[in-house]
C-alpha cells in the first residue's frame, strides 16, 4: 500500500498551519465516564449519611443540584454532541454513544492494519469499463446518472452489499473512474485523500497532511469531494488546503492553501496574509475548466475566487467576487457564454473561468451566508436557486443584451428549501428535499405538486424515470418514482444507522455511500435474468 506524504511541502512552506485543538484531559472518556458514573451518586449518598441538615433539607439540596449535574454532564459531553441538522431547539442534539464507548479512529485503525497484513493491493488496470463520476453529483454536478440501469423490484432483487468498512471523518463524497474511488477524510489530526478499489474497498494510497477542522454543530473533518481530471485529483480541505495528486498513485504535483493571500502584482505586501475560514469550514468542490482549477475560499478578505494552472498550480487570476458560502461552483452555458454559476453568501454570479471577470450578479442573501444547494441550469436562460432558513426557491431569467447582462426572477416560492442537499431536475419538474420533506415543484409556476416522504436531510439521485434517496438518519435507500402525479415509494434498504450527510454516488451499477464513520458498495445493476430495470438516461 503506498501511503503518500506532503513531507517535501511542509519542508518549503512559509506559512505556520494553525494548531490542531487538543482534546483537553476532563473530556477524555477515561476521565468523563467514571466521574459522572460515581459524583452525584457518591454525594447522594454522602448527603444522606450526614447528620446535618435536616431531611427536608437534604431533599432540597439534592433536587436543585441534579440540574446543576446535568449542565456539568452536558459540558462534558461536548465532544460527543450530535447535532441532527433542523432548527428546532435541544431535539437536535443527541450524545454520540459509538464515539464516546470507542475511538472511531481506532477501529479504523485496526481495520486497515488487518488490510495491510493481507498484503499489498493492485490498483485496476487502465482499461477498467464503465462510467466515470469524475466532479461532486456527477460529471454535469447535477445529481443526474446517465446511461445507468438500476433494478426496480427490490422485493425480488433488493440490492446487494458487496463489502462495508470504517472510513475517516467528515462529509465529503465520492469521485470515481477506472475502478478507482477517491474521497478525503479526518483521521485524527490529519485530513487524509484516499483511493480505494471499488470492487472490494481496499484502500490503494492515502495521502496524509496536518490538518483538522473542528465544529459542534457541523462536525469535524472536511467537507470538500475531490475532482477528476485526466490523470490527477484535485483536493480541498476544510481549512483551505488545495492539493493536486497523481490519480494512480497520490503521489502530489503540486499544493497551496488557498485561505493563505498569495502574492499579487498589485499588492505583494498581503502575501502569507491569513484569511479568516467560513463557520462551518470550506465546502465547495474544485471545479476544472480546460486548463484552469478553479476554487473558493470565505471571501471574508481580499480575493475568493481562484484560478490556478493544472498542470503546475501557478496563479492564473484571482477575483473579489465577495463572500462566499458552501455551494460548489458549476460550469453553465448562458446565452450562448461559457461561465461558471457562482453562489455566493450573498447573491449567484456568472464568473468568465478565462479571465475571473464577474459578468452578472442576482441577489440571494441567507442567514449567516449558508447557501449550500447547487444552481441548477434548466435551459439556456434559466436557472433554478432553493436554500433553507426560511428562504425558499426561485427561477431566474438571465439573459444578455449586447455586452450588458440583465436577470430576471420569474417566480419566488417558499415550497423548497434546500438545506444540505440539491434538487434534481426531470421532464419540467424539481425533486428534492423542502428541508426535511421530499417535494416535486413544478418548474413554469413554483407550484407544488406533491409533498411525501420525510426522509430528514439527505441527499438524492435522479436515474432514469426514478429518484434515489438517502435519508438523514437512520440511512435509508429510497427508490422513489420521480413522476409529478403523486409521491410513490418502490423499496426501502437500511445503509447506515448513524447520521448521514455525506451525497451518495451511483456509477457502473455500484452504489457508493459513506458518513463520518462507516463506508459501503450495494450492488444496483439490473438482475443478470429478468427481473424490470431503470430506462437509462442518455
Amino acid at each position: 500500500m503506498n501511503h503518500a506524504t506532503d513531507l517535501d511541502y511542509a519542508a518549503t512552506s512559509s506559512t505556520v498551519e494553525p494548531a490542531a485543538r487538543p482534546v483537553r484531559w476532563y473530556h477524555k472518556r477515561r476521565v468523563v465516564l467514571p466521574l459522572l458514573a460515581v459524583c452525584y451518586p457518591l454525594g447522594l449518598w454522602l448527603l444522606v449519611k450526614a447528620p446535618r441538615p435536616g431531611q427536608v433539607m437534604k431533599i432540597f439540596v439534592s433536587v436543585v443540584f441534579l440540574p446543576i449535574f446535568a449542565i456539568v454532564a452536558l459540558l462534558a459531553f461536548k465532544p460527543y454532541w450530535q447535532f441532527a441538522g433542523g432548527m428546532s431547539g435541544l431535539k437536535d442534539f443527541s450524545i454520540d454513544t459509538d464515539r464516546m464507548l470507542r475511538s472511531p479512529d481506532a477501529r479504523l485503525e485496526a481495520h486497515r492494519s488487518e488490510q495491510a497484513a493481507k498484503g499489498k493491493p493492485a490498483l485496476p488496470g487502465n482499461a477498467v469499463a464503465g462510467p466515470a463520476w469524475t466532479d461532486f453529483r456527477g460529471p454535469q454536478r447535477d445529481g443526474v446518472c446517465r446511461g445507468e440501469r438500476i433494478r426496480l423490484d427490490w422485493s425480488k432483487h433488493p440490492p446487494k452489499e458487496l463489502w462495508r468498512q470504517p472510513v475517516g471523518g467528515g462529509h465529503a463524497s465520492f469521485v470515481v473512474v477506472e475502478g478507482m474511488a477517491f474521497t478525503i477524510e479526518q483521521r485524527r489530526k490529519q485530513e487524509v485523500v484516499t483511493c480505494y478499489d471499488v470492487e472490494t474497498g481496499r484502500e490503494l494510497w492515502a495521502f496524509a497532511y496536518d490538518a483538522s477542522f473542528e465544529e459542534t454543530l457541523g462536525g469535524n473533518g472536511p467537507r470538500a469531494t475531490p475532482t477528476i481530471h485526466g490523470d490527477r485529483l484535485f483536493s480541498l480541505g476544510a481549512q483551505g488546503h488545495l492539493h493536486c495528486l497523481e490519480l494512480r498513485t497520490g503521489k502530489r504535483v503540486w499544493s497551496t492553501n488557498i485561505l493563505i493571500t498569495p502574492a499579487s502584482d498589485a499588492d505583494a505586501s498581503q502575501k502569507g496574509k491569513p484569511v479568516k475560514n467560513l463557520e462551518w469550514g470550506l465546502s465547495a468542490s474544485p471545479l476544472v475548466v480546460d486548463d484552469i482549477v478553479m476554487v473558493t475560499n470565505s471571501g471574508k478578505s481580499g480575493p475568493s475566487v481562484f484560478g490556478y494552472r493544472v498542470s503546475d498550480g501557478k496563479l492564473v487570476w484571482q477575483t473579489e467576487a465577495g463572500s462566499q458560502g458552501y455551494s460548489s461552483p458549476m460550469l453553465a452555458t448562458i446565452d450562448g457564454v461559457r461561465q461558471v454559476l457562482n453562489l455566493g453568501g450573498t447573491e449567484l454570479r456568472g464568473i468568465d473561468p478565462v479571465t475571473g471577470n464577474v459578468l452578472w450578479r442576482h441577489p440571494w442573501d441567507t442567514y449567516m451566508w449558508i447557501n449550500v444547494a447547487i444552481p441548477q441550469l434548466i435551459d439556456e436562460n434559466r436557472v433554478f436557486l432553493s436554500a433553507a432558513y426560511d428562504h425558499g426557491c426561485a427561477l431566474l431569467e438571465v439573459r444578455r443584451d449586447a455586452d450588458k447582462w440583465q436577470t430576471k426572477e420569474i417566480w419566488f416560492s417558499k415550497r423548497m428549501k434546500n438545506k444540505f442537499n440539491t434538487s434534481v431536475i426531470h421532464n419540467g419538474h424539481t425533486y428534492g428535499l423542502d428541508e426535511a420533506v421530499l417535494c416535486c415543484i413544478d418548474l413554469e409556476n413554483g407550484e407544488r405538486v406533491w409533498k411525501g416522504g420525510r426522509y430528514g436531510y439527505g441527499s438524492l439521485l435522479l436515474v432514469g424515470d426514478h429518484l434515489l434517496v438517502m435519508s438523514e438518519q437512520p440511512a435509508d435507500l429510497i427508490l422513489v418514482k420521480a413522476e409529478p402525479k403523486e409521491h410513490e415509494e418502490l423499496g426501502r434498504v437500511r445503509l447506515f444507522e448513524e447520521r448521514t450527510w455525506n451525497n451518495f454516488v451511483l456509477v457502473g451499477g455500484r452504489l457508493l455511500a459513506r458518513n463520518d464513520r462507516w463506508m459501503a458498495c450495494y450492488d444496483l445493476s439490473e438482475p443478470e435474468a429478468g427481473g424490470e430495470a431503470n430506462a437509462a438516461v442518455e
